[in-house]
């Protein structure tokens, strides 16, 4: 009786560690989907507080950028109280103009002139970024479809590799987060843009940049990566661990 009382306990402990795995990379592989095919990195807003020497056409309204991965758009708008929606709106203004980003970090401006240490500098940054997203969201993908295949087939083997790709995926997406904030905070590449438009377009150059809403949820999908892959390790030591069980039993 005591025998079965515990079979029955570890059994519903099982189900309930596959919900919760199930669960971690659904939620993290979610995430990680919409941080990385959204255009809100980075937001900022550029204004000049004086009119200078610009050009009639590069006066008045605040411009308005918002970057993701992929695309980087702008548009011009009147700065609100609540500045974070303005940016949503912007996707049904007439003057939003959108161009690629080509998965690159770092903003490429027409008038930045650069030199050639620079650009073999930004080349590799940029080689990087690329290998690090499309072999973590790839693996992450894939890691989702073996999860589903090992909690309809309860293969240890299928746990195993699905938990192994998402721990896998899990950093080198934390190392893309890691590349982001260091170029963000650690480098002076926005700096050196307000100091190259301050001489070009006003004197009154302001340039105000913060991570947007799919930086934030980046974080997110990582967590539940990294630990839906704890999970999936954990119970392919069960999955191994219950036929030796089941002998006991038998010979008991």
């Amino acid at each position: 009786m005591k025998t079965e009382a515990l079979r029955g306990f570890s059994g519903v402990m099982l189900d309930v560690t596959w919900f919760f795995t199930g669960f971690s990379g659904a939620v993290g592989t979610l995430f990680l989907l919409i941080s990385f095919t959204t255009d809100y990195w980075l937001l900022s807003i550029e204004s000049c507080a004086s009119e200078g020497t610009a050009p009639v056409s590069q006066r008045g309204l605040p411009v308005f950028c918002h970057e993701g991965l992929f695309w980087r758009c702008r548009f011009k708008g009147t700065v609100e109280e609540d500045s974070l929606w303005i940016f949503w709106k912007g996707v049904q203004s007439a003057s939003e103009i959108c161009s690629h980003a080509y998965l690159f970090p770092t903003p490429i401006y027409d008038a930045f002139t650069t030199t050639a240490n620079a650009t073999e500098a930004a080349e590799v940054y940029r080689g990087l970024w690329i290998v690090f997203i499309s072999l973590g969201i790839s693996m992450v993908v894939l890691a989702g479809f073996l999860s589903i295949g090992a909690s309809s087939s309860g293969k240890a083997s299928l746990c195993k590799a699905a938990g192994g790709l998402f721990l896998t995926g899990g950093l080198l997406m934390l190392c893309v987060l890691v590349l982001h904030i260091v170029w963000f905070h650690g480098t002076s590449t926005l700096e050196q843009y307000a100091v190259q438009q301050a001489g070009r377009v006003c004197p009154g150059f302001h340039l105000s940049a913060h991570h947007g809403p799919s930086f934030m949820m980046a974080p997110v999908g990582v967590f539940f990566c990294l630990l839906s892959g704890s999970l999936h390790l954990v119970l392919e030591r069960r999955l191994r661990e219950e036929p030796v069980l089941h002998e006991d039993d038998c010979e008991d």
